[in-house]
């Protein structure tokens, strides 16, 4: 994750969640977004096939939840970095997320104050929960 844009693959069950995170990066010069999906399924045959960077993955997926396709996929591609992206503020979910190698976990209501700073913590290597931090 260089000086080259970072490419992410955007997965949840709501096309309208996807749409206004991509409104939201629009004019975002240095993100690439390579790829989405509105199930798990569709998501792990991207990451066969595509390179990414970072994932914003829905924790709340139907037939495969978000965390199980966040393992799968890390398995398949393990310099991926996993973003879950949940309404739940649940501590043990993301507690969970850590525990499966996800990178960072946010809040879909706070999507747009955390987006940058967990991409920022997760580029340089670290992680990203501010639930586990309450």
């Amino acid at each position: 994750m260089g000086n080259e844009k970072l490419k992410i693959v955007i997965i949840d069950d709501h096309q309208g969640f996807i749409n206004a995170v991509k409104i939201f990066l629009r004019n975002r010069h240095e993100i690439e977004i390579v790829g989405e999906a509105n199930d798990a399924f569709q998501f792990l045959e991207i990451i066969k096939t595509t390179i990414a960077d970072i994932v914003l993955l829905d924790i709340n997926l139907p037939e495969i939840d978000g965390l199980t396709a966040g393992k799968e996929a890390l398995i398949i591609d393990r310099r991926l970095k996993v973003l879950g992206v949940t309404m739940s503020d649940d501590y043990n979910i993301h507690l969970n997320m850590l525990q499966n190698g996800f990178s960072g976990g946010i809040l879909k209501n706070q999507f747009t104050n955390d987006f940058d700073k967990a991409i920022n913590k997760i580029k340089n290597g670290g992680v990203y929960f501010p639930v586990l931090n309450k």
